[in-house]
């Protein structure tokens, strides 16, 4: 009878051990998956960030040039006219 309780009680301990183990792999799952979705959400937005900035960098160029070239038209016009 002794035996049948001891026996009983390790597979008591056992199966809450192995319960435990379960739950605790289920959250470090749960938890690898979270950080797999923050880890791509980062990325996701890192890029777009990236995207927007370079946009704005060629957005700027451009009004660099529009302005550089609207100084340059702007002395071989006033150039022209003071030649004639």
């Amino acid at each position: 009878m002794n035996n049948i309780k001891l026996c009983q009680s390790i597979m008591a301990t056992y199966l809450g051990l192995s319960q435990r183990i379960y739950v605790t792999a289920e959250a470090v799952n749960c938890k690898t998956e979270v950080t797999v979705q923050e880890r791509r959400r980062n990325i996701i937005e890192q890029s777009i960030g990236s995207i927007i900035y370079d946009l704005y960098i060629r957005k700027e160029i451009m009004r660099n040039i529009k302005r550089e070239i609207s100084k340059r038209s702007f002395k071989v016009s006033s150039s022209a006219t003071h030649f004639f």
